[in-house]
């Protein structure tokens, strides 16, 4: 019988985060990880040393690839990244922030129902987003939340990529085979920009790949850290059209994915531009004014003045968006801690490591 765990390569970009890989081989340790979990350091000599030390105490207990990337010839994790991909040797692969820990029997499934489904590029289960209460790699949970992913089953790889970018949360936490991720990572250097290159482009061409599914089991402890290196509060989309690289990364994106959209979906060059415009053009508005809504500016419509002044109610309103989605579960921290609660024994597993006295 195959134990699909050992068919697959969590890939973990890390940068002077010590702690968290540390965090995180403890935790697949704990939880018997059977596949191959590797690192891709670009941190400085004292916090690579820290790696390293780590690394050698539990390389007994975990296959361990490591990998250094200097920092003068990777600029950015998605150059590590692409070279992570051509040196793992398992044929599905998923990606893990260095502050994320992913539930290895979820994988597990997620690589059999793909094995099992050729028309899909994708499976995952189901996310759950958790803070602390000061940020870091341990210490006390201050909240925990569903987190929806997308379910994309169109035949077209157009209204594949059009469901992917109206609700752009980044598929690199799926599963993917090895393919896929080479094909996501392809036109890398021709899209050389943050958020376009690094997120943007992969995304779209896992969903152009082929259907996404979900497995309805937790997958995917995704940690909200607030001093992230980059990040909405601090960037935005209008700050990236200031950088010198946004109108050829764009323009390689383009052509990146109308290439895909006229071999797979068969049509002219010409409505293959015009698909990805207007999409692109919606994608772009949205941002826009999603950013500005997170500075404190003057708002620009009724609706968003509403929200500033009636807070309370549009959170509450929120709240019941999210429990009309379709999962209709309740993954706040005082339920996950419940052993009735379906999740309890996978994310209790991971409790015990970040927040252990």
């Amino acid at each position: 019988m195959i134990n699909h765990q050992d068919q697959i390569t969590i890939l973990t970009p890390t940068m002077n985060r010590s702690e968290f890989v540390l965090r995180s081989l403890q935790y697949y340790v704990k939880v018997g990880f059977t596949g191959t979990f590797m690192i891709g350091d670009s941190s400085n000599e004292l916090e690579r040393a820290k790696i390293e030390s780590y690394i050698a105490e539990y390389k007994s207990k975990l296959r361990i690839v490591y990998l250094y990337f200097p920092t003068d010839q990777y600029k950015n994790d998605a150059m590590c990244m692409r070279e992570m991909i051509e040196k793992a040797d398992t044929p599905y692969l998923v990606y893990a922030g260095d502050d994320d820990l992913l539930i290895p029997k979820t994988l597990a499934k997620c690589a059999q129902f793909l094995e099992q489904n050729a028309g899909y590029s994708a499976a995952h289960g189901v996310f759950v987003s958790f803070a602390l209460v000061q940020d870091g790699a341990f210490g006390d949970f201050s909240e925990t939340r569903y987190a929806p992913n997308h379910i994309i089953t169109a035949d077209s790889a157009r209204i594949r990529w059009q469901g992917y970018t109206r609700h752009a949360l980044s598929t690199q936490y799926y599963v993917h085979r090895k393919e896929t991720w080479q094909l996501m990572y392809r036109d890398l250097p021709d899209v050389p920009l943050r958020y376009l290159g690094p997120e943007f482009l992969p995304c779209s061409m896992s969903a152009i790949a082929g259907k996404i599914a979900e497995i309805d089991e937790l997958s995917v402890l995704f940690q909200i850290n607030r001093n992230r290196p980059f990040g909405w509060t601090t960037h935005s989309i209008y700050s990236l059209w200031l950088e010198d690289g946004w109108t050829p990364a764009l323009r390689g994106l383009r052509n990146a994915i109308c290439k895909e959209f006229v071999e797979r979906d068969r049509i002219t060059l010409e409505e293959a531009q015009s698909f990805f415009d207007r999409e692109m053009w919606r994608h772009l508005i949205i941002m826009l004014q999603a950013h500005y809504d997170i500075r404190d500016y003057e708002p620009i419509n009724i609706f968003n003045g509403l929200k500033r002044r009636f807070k309370g109610v549009v959170r509450l309103w929120n709240v019941g968006r999210q429990l009309r989605a379709k999962q209709y579960r309740n993954c706040a921290l005082s339920y996950l801690k419940n052993s009735q609660h379906p999740f309890h024994q996978d994310f209790m597993a991971a409790y015990s490591i970040v927040a252990k006295p």
